[in-house]
């Protein structure tokens, strides 16, 4: 949520932040459902339009109300090596992060057992091999 806050700086817009907590049902909240169905977070309202996942609001805010492409480029080259690593963030780095940390933290487990930080390890060295090395 805070590098949609931060968008919002750059791109000099307010965000509104509504505080959702886990507690038990809240997500089940009726009201809730019925703005965000899926029950994922962050989730941005803009007008008539729903979008759920950081990466995707973030995409959009930088296309609709960004002044330039510096941020996400228009070139399709640029613009795929952008997303690439949005997509890496979302589907290896995130749930490795979620698997060792977030799912015990709500599942109020006082040990991991059976957690491997392989591929967590797995995740840095290929962040640094082949994007932060590899970068422009």
């Amino acid at each position: 949520m805070n590098n949609i806050v931060k968008l919002g700086l750059i791109l000099t817009f307010s965000v509104q932040l509504k505080q959702v907590t886990f507690a038990p049902g809240e997500t089940l909240d009726t009201a809730f459902l019925k703005q965000n169905p899926r029950r994922s977070l962050p989730a941005l309202v803009d007008g008539d339009l729903l979008i759920c996942d950081s990466h995707a609001i973030n995409a959009y805010l930088v296309s609709a109300y960004g002044k330039n492409d510096v941020l996400y480029p228009k070139d399709s080259k640029d613009r795929a090596l952008v997303d690439q690593r949005l997509y890496f963030d979302a589907g290896e780095i995130f749930p490795t992060i979620k698997q060792i940390a977030v799912s015990p933290c709500l599942l109020v487990r006082t040990h991991i057992q059976g957690v491997s930080t392989h591929g967590l390890k797995d995740c840095i060295l290929t962040l640094a091999r082949y994007f932060l090395l590899s970068s422009k």
